[in-house]
C-alpha cells in the first residue's frame, strides 16, 4: 500500500503533530501507537501494515505520532501526558472529527484515558492495549513493578535502544527473525534519539493516571497479553477493574507484546476492535455529524 498523506495539525502551543487518515468507514479510530510510532515508517513494516490496513477497513483510521517522538514536534516544554492529551484533540480538530473512538496502546493509553475523562463528548468509544495507571508499586499500590525493576528495566532500554535488542523484551515472537531486528532498530533511531527516549522514559515512569479511572465514563474495553514481560497482567487488570462498565480481554502468552507482529494476533485485535466500532456506531453522534 502506498503510504498515505503525512498532515500536520497545531497544538494548543503551537508544537505540529504528525498525523494521517486513511479509510472511509462509518465511525472515526483515533490512534496513537505510543512511544514507538512513526507514521510512515509504520507502512514499511508488512505486518503493520496489514494491522493499519484491516482497522481502516471498517473506520475512518486517524493515526498520529505523540509529541517527541516519529514526525511530531518535541515541543517548547517536556511531553508530559496533559500535552499529549491537547496534541489528541488537536488532530481530531485538524482532521475534521467531532468524536471517535479512541485507541491507545502501552504508553498512548494514559493520554487516551486522560482524553477520555476530560472529552467523553468526544469519545463514543475507548480500547485500550497493554494499559498502565501507574508504572511503580508504591503503598497502596501493589500491582506495578518494584522500584528495582523499573529501574533495571529504564537502564536496560536507555542502554540498548537504536539496536534492536529489546526485541527480546518486546516482542519475542520476532526477536529471532534477523530482518526484522534490523528494521526495528532502525525504526527506533528515527522515532527518537537516545536522549529523547531517556527524557519520555522518565516521564512514563512517574506517571500516575489512578485518579483519571473513575471519572471515565464511555464504554471501554481493555486487551491485553497474558505474562507481558513489560505491561504486566495485573497493571491492565487493575486499569479495567477501575473503570466502570469496561470489557477486559487477554490473549495467550504464545503471543507477541505488539498487536501486530503475527498474523493471529492481528485478527484477535482488529476483531475485537471492530466489534467495539460497530457497536459504537450505534452510539448518537455529536451534532449532527461526526465529521465537521
Amino acid at each position: 500500500m502506498q503510504i498515505p498523506e503525512t498532515r500536520y495539525a497545531r497544538a494548543p502551543d503551537g508544537t505540529s503533530i504528525a498525523y494521517q487518515v486513511v479509510g472511509d468507514g462509518p465511525v472515526d479510530l483515533v490512534y496513537a501507537s505510543g512511544i514507538w510510532s512513526n507514521v510512515e515508517l509504520m507502512w514499511e513494516e508488512p505486518r503493520w501494515a496489514h494491522f493499519l490496513e484491516r482497522l481502516a477497513r471498517f473506520s475512518r483510521l486517524i493515526l498520529f505520532d505523540m509529541r517527541g517522538v516519529g514526525l511530531s514536534d518535541r515541543g517548547p516544554a517536556p511531553p508530559v501526558l496533559e500535552l499529549q492529551g491537547d496534541d489528541a484533540g488537536a488532530v481530531m480538530d485538524a482532521a475534521g472529527s467531532a468524536d471517535a473512538v479512541i485507541l491507545g496502546v502501552a504508553r498512548s493509553a494514559m493520554m487516551a484515558m486522560l482524553f477520555a475523562a476530560t472529552h467523553p463528548d468526544r469519545t463514543k468509544a475507548l480500547v485500550l492495549y497493554a494499559p498502565v495507571a501507574k508504572t511503580v508499586s508504591t503503598p497502596g499500590f501493589p500491582y506495578g513493578k518494584t522500584p528495582e525493576e523499573q529501574q533495571q528495566f529504564f537502564e536496560r532500554f536507555v542502554r540498548e535502544v537504536g539496536t534492536g535488542k529489546n526485541l527480546a523484551l518486546q516482542a519475542p515472537s520476532v526477536a529471532t527473525d534477523e530482518r526484522f531486528v534490523r528494521w526495528w532498530a532502525r525504526f527506533e533511531r528515527l522515532v527518537a534519539s537516545p536522549s529523547a527516549f531517556e527524557e519520555l522514559g522518565r516521564i512514563l515512569t512517574n506517571v500516575d493516571v489512578r485518579d483519571v479511572l473513575p471519572t471515565i465514563h464511555v464504554p471501554t474495553l481493555v486487551i491485553h497479553r497474558k505474562d507481558d514481560a513489560i505491561v504486566l497482567e495485573r497493571q491492565a487488570r487493575y486499569v479495567a477493574s477501575q473503570i466502570e462498565g469496561a470489557t477486559y480481554v487477554h490473549f495467550p502468552s504464545t503471543i507477541s507484546h505488539s498487536p501486530v507482529w503475527r498474523p493471529a494476533r492481528t485478527s484477535m485485535t482488529s476483531g475485537r476492535i471492530d466489534s467495539t466500532m460497530s457497536w459504537a456506531h450505534r452510539i448518537p453522534r455529536a451534532g449532527p455529524s461526526n465529521r465537521t
